[in-house]
Parts: C-alpha cells; sequence; structure tokens
C-alpha cells in the first residue's frame, strides 16, 4: 500500500472513532531485510501459505520426494534452489504465461 493511501485509510479510521490497534511494516524494507538474512540470529525456516490443500500436498510430495532420493537434506535443497533458479528464469515464466494464456486471437 503506498504511503497516500495508508494515510487515507488512518484518516478514515479516525473519522470512525476506530480504537483498533494497527501494526505498520514496511514492506519492501522486509522483502531486502529477508534477502540479506544477517544479524545476530539469521533464519533458516521457509514458509510458505499455499491457499490450496492440493497443492500444499503436491509440493510436500515433491520435496520429500527429492529429499528422499538425494538423502542429504543440505544438498537437496541447495538443488532446489537451483531447480528454481535455472528453470524459473525470467525468459521461462515469460514462455510458461504465454503458453498458459493460449493462442493470441485478433
Amino acid at each position: 500500500m503506498k504511503a497516500e493511501t495508508c494515510l487515507e485509510f488512518f484518516r478514515q479510521k479516525v473519522a470512525n472513532k476506530d480504537a483498533s490497534e494497527y501494526h505498520i511494516v514496511d514492506h519492501t524494507k522486509a522483502l531486502k531485510e529477508r534477502e540479506k538474512n544477517d544479524g545476530p540470529q539469521p533464519k533458516t525456516r521457509f514458509q510458505i501459505e499455499l491457499d490450496d490443500p492440493e497443492l500444499y500436498s503436491k509440493w510436500n510430495h515433491e520435496k520429500d520426494r527429492i529429499i528422499k532420493r538425494i538423502r542429504n537434506k543440505s544438498i537437496a535443497l541447495t538443488l532446489m534452489h537451483r531447480a528454481w533458479r535455472e528453470a524459473l528464469s525470467d525468459g521461462e515464466l515469460d514462455k510458461i504465461l504465454a503458453e498458459m494464456e493460449g493462442p493470441a486471437y485478433l
């Protein structure tokens, strides 16, 4: 949410005498901090909300399959990262999206 939108949101809350407490987060800064991942206790846990039980099951199946096949969790996770990085480059993502949209109609 942009700063102007935030200001309007809070103006409306004040006008309605909303007594709720809000926690404001600079999302851009939080993303950069997650990428750096430095400090006294760097994070090691990856979490993602999939919003789809079937997709969650598929992700876990593939993760477990790869870890079982490799037998070394650290190496397996490194290979999964490499697969995402190489197979899902910007060009590959554009190609997949174009295929999903189907042929262009004039």
